[in-house]
């Protein structure tokens, strides 16, 4: 996801405080960033079957704080 007016960076390194994991990055997708004009870093937020309400709750609450 991109973050309008914020870094993603910044946004990565408020969510890891927070025990949520969401990289920032282009994760090899050069050609769809510059077809879809996007700025790069994007947060990469992406559930899994193992995560927990938990997990989900920490990310929300932590986008939720950084935005």
């Amino acid at each position: 996801m991109t973050l309008e007016c914020r870094d993603a960076r910044e946004a990565q390194a408020h969510l890891a405080v927070r025990d949520a994991v969401a990289p920032a990055g282009s994760f090899y997708a050069h050609e769809p960033f510059t077809a879809l004009k996007l700025e790069a870093p994007a947060l990469r937020a992406g559930p899994a079957p193992y995560n927990t309400t938990d997990d989900m709750d920490r990310l929300l609450a932590g986008l939720a704080a950084f935005l």
